[in-house]
């Protein structure tokens, strides 16, 4: 999720664990814990581009990491707080909830974290959340910033912290619903279309979690389509994409190719271009809509033979997010 969400969730757990004896220095401290695993963007910053992205959300969002970090950031914590009363352990405790509740709500999106790093580097993802949704974090953020204006002992802080927890929480819960929804009626429109397919996926469009994108993989062919809880029709109509998988089988056993293939779960398609080819990871789109051009996919990479391999380059995006673009979103949230 975005750096907001997190901070805000941190501070949240942190108000819970410890706010009652440590007052508004729990809410920073959850806040800092909250932040401290997107810190690995730092130093993905200086990997080429494939190991970026499997390093990103990899050890730092790991249960080990949140096990191993949490006693030392406890420790620290407790030497700048000298007087205030709370032990290490305690700090401690705080740290790995801050830790913990930030990875496992990054595991709710698309990308997916990699929870049981090193022993799997498999990315949880299950898929019901897009990373900024404002019905998620804005009232969660009202009530975080309400705290701050009463004492750390007063019972309406304490109410106000949960009912903040709560309202969020509640509203993951229902995206999980809106996705198993979803999930079935893409599974019946497939059904009635009658259309073979190998698997599927969807996950929520940009900003909300009304408007729904799936891909479904059909052999060699990838098929997209959208669905808004609003509509009214409940056949989804699907665009189908080339997937070209056999301009890429002959460079799998290289290792950033098959880790551009493990990363995207098979949710992929290629396509060639005047520099060679392009890898575009199915599971996030394109800026906007689908087209036939195969071209803006969020997640997209060059691929150029060089004298030892190939050299894998990340694909500039050629579409900005632009008004136009979140009114089509807007509009076709509503229903059709």
């Amino acid at each position: 999720m975005d750096s907001l969400t997190q901070i805000t969730l941190g501070a949240a757990v942190g108000e819970a664990v410890l706010g009652k004896k440590a007052g508004n220095k729990a809410l920073l401290w959850g806040a800092v814990a909250g932040t401290i695993p997107d810190l690995d963007v730092a130093v993905a910053a200086f990997m080429e581009p494939v190991q970026r992205l499997v390093f990103h959300r990899g050890l730092s969002h790991s249960i080990l990491f949140a096990i191993v970090f949490a006693p030392l950031l406890g420790w620290i914590i407790s030497k700048i707080h000298r007087d205030e009363g709370v032990g290490w352990k305690q700090w401690a405790h705080l740290s790995f909830w801050g830790l913990f509740t930030h990875m496992l709500l990054d595991s709710f999106t698309t990308y997916g974290t990699q929870l049981f790093y090193p022993f799997s580097n498999y990315p949880v993802a299950f898929n019901t959340i897009f990373v900024i949704d404002p019905l998620y974090t804005l009232p969660f953020l009202a009530c975080v910033i309400a705290t701050l204006f009463f004492s750390r002992t007063s019972p309406r802080r304490r109410f106000i912290n949960y009912l903040g927890i709560g309202l969020s929480t509640a509203y993951l819960g229902l995206t999980v619903v809106n996705k198993l929804h979803v999930d079935s009626v893409i599974e019946a429109s497939l059904e009635r279309q009658q259309i073979r397919y190998d698997s599927f996926m969807t996950a929520p469009m940009p900003l909300n979690n009304i408007l729904w994108r799936a891909v479904v993989i059909s052999g060699d062919r990838a098929l997209s389509g959208y669905y808004s809880l609003l509509d009214s029709e409940k056949t989804v109509t699907f665009q189908a994409i080339d997937r070209n998988t056999g301009l890429i089988e002959p460079l799998r056993n290289d290792w950033e190719i098959s880790e551009l293939m493990r990363v995207s779960k098979g949710y992929f398609a290629v396509m060639r271009d005047e520099r060679g080819l392009v890898f575009n990871d199915l599971r996030f789109g394109q800026l906007g809509f689908e087209d036939s051009t195969g071209k803006n996919y969020v997640f997209a990479f060059n691929i150029q033979p060089n004298g030892s391999g190939v050299e894998v380059r990340r694909a500039p995006a050629e579409i900005r997010i632009s008004r136009e673009l979140l009114r089509r979103l807007a509009e076709r949230a509503l229903g059709n």
